[in-house]
């Protein structure tokens, strides 16, 4: 069996977060306060951890759903969103980011079918976002990139 049938959906989603996690990483790298990269690398490392169980699961799983990847493109258009967000926080800032990555992430995986499902997902996007200014700005005072917007 060779090795691309062999892999899984959760695989392939593992290797392109596991790709994420040391982009972040590299990027980190680059945080001057030391209490501030202390945690980032430490949610980084939960996160790598996290990626390389998917990982295993995937490979370890008796499912052949690599051909349903085909057919799914909901991992690529995730993909296709953080990438294109690490060029817009220079421009637009951190926290609309932020905000545009979560709305997007959660219309892809929870999909639209009505106009309640948008309007649970702005006031699910509004809250997070505001919990994340919260606690990075007045509680852990971390300075994010500003941008035009915010």
């Amino acid at each position: 069996m060779s090795m691309i049938k062999r892999l899984s959906k959760d695989t392939f989603s593992g290797f392109v977060f596991l790709l994420g996690v040391i982009v972040l990483a590299w990027e980190s790298i680059k945080i001057k306060n030391s209490q501030s990269a202390m945690f980032v690398f430490l949610v980084l490392g939960g996160m790598f951890i996290s990626t390389i169980f998917i990982i295993i699961s995937g490979i370890r799983s008796k499912q052949n759903d690599w051909k349903l990847l085909a057919y799914k493109k909901k991992e690529l258009m995730i993909l296709a969103i953080l990438i294109l967000s690490y060029f817009l926080i220079k421009v637009i800032g951190f926290y609309s980011v932020i905000f545009i990555i979560t709305l997007s992430v959660y219309l892809i995986v929870e999909g639209i079918k009505d106009k309640k499902d948008v309007l649970n997902a702005l006031i699910y996007t509004i809250v997070l976002t505001a919990f994340i200014v919260l606690v990075c700005t007045y509680v852990l005072k971390i300075s994010f990139p500003s941008g035009i917007l915010f």
